[in-house]
């Protein structure tokens, strides 16, 4: 299994920002489909951190391997400029917490 494969070098994780996975086509298509795809009320942010979350929820495991690096540039697709981005961006993370605990913090 996996698990055993690399025992030491990886780390069970519930959200994972800026998506990178590694499995067979099949594996995507079934395991997108069953957590619902992505939730449309979410775009350009916080839609990485509610499917990798969803996925923990459904009992698949996230996992970060050690050995690998990807740089994530948050955000590099649109502009920082003014309060748009600020509002949009934070609104967006306030609609994740009232998604999944039901509250706004």
């Amino acid at each position: 299994s996996f698990e055993n494969m690399y025992k030491i070098l990886y780390l069970i994780i519930t959200i994972i920002f800026g998506i990178v996975t590694q499995m067979t086509k099949e594996e995507a298509e079934i395991k997108f489909e069953n957590l619902g795809g992505f939730d449309m009320r979410f775009f350009m942010y916080a839609e990485d951190i509610d499917l990798s979350y969803r996925a923990t929820q459904s009992n698949y495991k996230n996992y970060l391997i050690k050995s690998t690096s990807v740089i994530h540039l948050k955000g590099e697709s649109t502009s920082k400029e003014g309060w748009s981005y600020n509002r949009y961006f934070y609104s967006t993370m306030a609609l994740f917490v009232k998604k999944h605990r039901g509250i706004l913090c």
